[in-house]
Formats: C-alpha cells, structure tokens, sequence
C-alpha cells in the first residue's frame, strides 16, 4: 500500500463532512429566518416590512454561522469518527498522524496498508448523511409556526373589524355595514322627500361596495368609511328637518300667542303666554288645544308636562287659580 493513502481517505471524508456542514447551516438559517418572520407578523408586523426583513436576515446570519462554527470539521475529528464508525479501534488516527511525519518507520507503511481497506469514502458519506437528515425537521417546524401566525393575521383581519381598539393601537369598526343600515332605515322613514330618498339609497349602495373585498389599504378604506359617516349625519339632519312639524323643535311647545323662557331649575324650556288666551268655550281656544294634543310632535318623556300646561290653560281660562 502506497504510504498517504489514509491521508487521502480522511481529506475526502472531510470534504464531505464540510459540505455537510454547510447545508446545515443553511437550512438552521433559513428556519430561523422563517420563524422571525412568523414572530413579526404574529405580533401585527407585515412580513414585507423592512424592520421585519431585517430582522429575520439578521437571525439567518447568527444562526448559521454558530452552527458552522460549532460544527467545522477537522481532519483529525473525521479520523475519530471514522474509528469509530469502522471499528478500528484509533488505527485511522495513527496512521493519519503516521503519515503525516517523513521519518515514520516501516511499522506505519504497514498500519497504513492494513487500515486502508477497510475505509470507504461512501460508507462515510451515508453515515454523516444520516446523522444530517436530522435536521430536516427545522424547516418544517418553521414553516408550522409561519402558517399558524398567517392563520391568526388573516383571522383578525376578517374577524376582528367589529372589535373596537384591537391590539396594535388600531380602532376597528365596520363602519361601513353601520352606514348601509341606517341609510336603509331613514329612507323607509314616511314623508321624506324622493330626492332625499334616493340619496338615502345610493348612500346605502356605496357603503355595501366598501364592505366587498377589494385592494384598498387599511387607511383608504378607513377614509371612505369616514367620508359616508360624514355623509349620513348630513342627510339625517336633512331627514329631521323634514319630518318635524313646521314651526316646534324639540323640547319645546310654541302654542298660540307663547314665548319660549329658559326656566333655570327645568331641564327643557318653558312656555310662559304673552297673551290672555280666549275666553271658554271659544273655538279659538278649543281648536288650539285640540292642536296641540291632536298633534304629537313632542318626545314621549314631556307627556307630563304638556298635560300640566294643558290643564293650567283651562284653569286660567275657568277664572281660578293655578
């Protein structure tokens, strides 16, 4: 046996132990990257964020070179190994180091010649190649925590628009399917204007079409939804002002020939006659309070006091006290 042929044995064994190493590498750095990604955009963060990116590019880097580092492969740690997996009981390492001295003796041509048949530069390989495979399983953890926070993300994104002040500091609110409902129900309401109704309607058509998937962003939706809420409080004045009788407002009772007296301990207006009313029993008098009680335009809370203003008109127009 030609002397350095264990030496050539072991420096294969370790070009492929140092290939090995490197696709190790590799892979922990990828995995690493994919699960600071899925960290990211768990935490509210979108994955194409450069802050993101960054991050996870920096983790790749850490991780693989650890791993290099703590794996790079000797020559002398591949001739352990090699005892070990042959069974040659520190003959590899012998006659490694054998070999690598000019004035070894005949004793090590012989070692030499006996270890080098029994090595195999492919049974090496398979063996490491093994050991390697191992590894395979970061990826796919990686790739289970990538799909579990793009789950969540999407999850919340469809979900989560009713739920107002949601984690992350943004306010949501599914404004839109609001203005669509009550656009609706005010246009139902008797007595509107057809103008106004149909501009009721197309307000309630526009908001429906926000509601649909589209590629607007987060902030160009949140503006239109701002724009018809902006829209449907204009129309809704308009819709008061047009089914309100002519002359009241509410909260106050405007009957024949009173003023409005802001009364300090009330809590709503109250009516003091600048007038004497007409005498009993004129139509007058009659017709301005069947006006009165015939129309309720008032809200249901001041039934008692237009009762009490009722009766204090008849009392004052019978000649007794209040």
């Amino acid at each position: 046996m030609v002397p350095g042929t264990v030496s050539s044995i072991v420096r294969s064994a370790l070009r492929t132990q140092l290939v090995l190493t490197a696709a190790e590498s590799l892979v922990l750095g990828a995995s690493a990257a994919l699960v600071t990604l899925a960290a990211a955009v768990a935490g509210g963060s979108a994955a194409g964020e450069r802050q993101a990116a960054a991050a996870a590019a920096i983790t790749a880097l850490l991780t693989a070179c650890s791993w290099a580092i703590e794996r790079l492969p000797r020559a002398d740690s591949v001739a352990r190994r090699m005892d070990g997996q042959f069974r040659l009981s520190g003959g590899v390492l012998t006659a490694l180091e054998t070999e690598a001295n000019p004035s070894s003796s005949a004793l090590a041509v012989v070692l030499s010649a006996r270890v080098a048949p029994r090595l195999s530069r492919a049974a090496f390989a398979r063996h490491a190649a093994r050991s390697s495979a191992m590894l395979l399983v970061a990826p796919f953890v990686a790739l289970t925590f990538w799909n579990l926070a793009t789950d969540a993300q999407e999850s919340a994104r469809v979900d989560g628009r009713g739920a107002p002040n949601a984690p992350g500091g943004t306010v949501r609110s599914d404004v839109s399917a609001d203005v669509a409902s009550e656009a609706t129900r005010l246009a139902a309401a008797p007595g509107l204007p057809a103008e106004l109704v149909d501009r009721l309607h197309a307000l309630a058509a526009r908001a429906e079409e926000l509601r649909a998937p589209s590629a607007q962003s987060a902030e160009e939706r949140r503006a239109h939804e701002l724009d018809l809420a902006s829209q449907l409080e204009e129309l809704r004045r308009s819709a008061a002002g047009a089914t309100v009788t002519p002359g009241a407002s509410d909260g106050t009772m405007a009957g024949p020939g009173a003023r409005t007296v802001r009364d300090p301990d009330a809590a709503m207006p109250s009516v003091n006659p600048s007038r004497q009313p007409a005498a009993p029993g004129s139509d007058s008098a009659s017709e301005g309070e069947r006006g009165v009680v015939g129309s309720r335009w008032w809200p249901q809370r001041y039934d008692a006091v237009v009762e009490r203003w009722i009766e204090a008109r008849r009392n004052a127009g019978d000649g007794r006290n209040r």
